[in-house]
């Protein structure tokens, strides 16, 4: 961002203009490398053993101040994802973003404290915590068409931690946020089963299933990955087939009353909800 808007965020406070000032100074230095062919500057490392010097005064930082880290990871992480949501944003972005951003919430939710004993500084607000679950829904989605399956799992993890942070359910989420959960566990769902986590994806499918969906089609991803749990289990084609028949009977399609004929009328329909919705299954 080059507005000249004030950075300043839990202690740390820095105009846009001094910060390209050090940046430039970093050039001068030859330590960084300016790329200006955009209207933004763009600023790289001007060798990996600088970066690796970057890093290591990163590390004593972490063990040293960690309230400055986490306001640091923020800044940045912050910085990153509106860049990434930009006309000028590039894909990258928003896996570095959620990788700062997220390392927040793991020390929180693995440490509690700092080294001294005092509680983090760190936290996040109702609205950041929305647009941090967004962020990891995004990511997650990226991460599921570059095949990287575990990676987009763990995205889903986040980002519905980030969304159930003040709730001992997500009741409220089904009401205020149905879109964004859903996707969540949807996503989370398709990852889990394409990494071979076969109940994990199960689970997902279970929580969007108990669910009232404001559109049946909303659901069929779910039931999509549900029915290939079962395909693969040894003794999962009676709820296979349970699952289905009930899947058409919400779409409309009408049974015979005898048990015989609901079975042969339920593939046929299955076969023309596939065709139509689900190609794939």
């Amino acid at each position: 961002s080059h507005t000249g808007e004030n950075l300043q965020r839990n202690g740390l406070s820095m105009q846009v203009n001094d910060l390209v000032e050090l940046l430039d100074l970093g050039v001068s230095e030859g330590l960084l490398l300016r790329s200006e062919k955009t209207t933004d500057k763009v600023y790289s490392f001007s060798h990996d053993r600088i970066e690796d010097g970057a890093q290591n005064f990163m590390n004593e930082l972490v063990q040293n101040d960690q309230h400055r880290y986490q306001a640091l990871l923020f800044n940045m992480g912050t910085c990153l994802y509106r860049r990434a949501q930009s006309v000028l944003g590039e894909d990258w972005m928003y896996f570095s973003a959620a990788h700062r951003l997220n390392s927040i919430r793991s020390s929180s939710a693995t440490c509690g404290k700092d080294c001294s004993g005092s509680l983090l500084l760190m936290k996040f607000s109702r609205q950041q915590e929305i647009e941090l679950a967004e962020l990891n829904l995004r990511t997650a989605e990226l991460s599921l068409e570059l095949l990287a399956f575990n990676a987009a799992a763990e995205f889903c993890r986040f980002g519905i931690q980030d969304l159930l942070a003040d709730q001992r359910n997500d009741e409220q989420s089904w009401v205020a946020h149905y879109e964004l959960i859903l996707s969540l566990y949807t996503v989370g769902a398709e990852s889990e089963y394409s990494s071979g986590h076969a109940e994990e994806a199960l689970s997902y499918c279970e929580k969007i299933l108990a669910r009232e969906p404001r559109d049946i089609c909303d659901f069929l991803p779910a039931y999509k990955v549900k029915l290939n749990v079962l395909n693969g289990k040894i003794k999962g084609s009676n709820e296979q087939f349970e699952l289905s028949f009930s899947l058409c009977a919400k779409l409309g399609y009408k049974f015979p009353r005898r048990k015989p004929l609901q079975r042969i009328v339920a593939c046929a329909a299955l076969r023309k909800v596939r065709a139509r919705y689900i190609p794939t299954v």
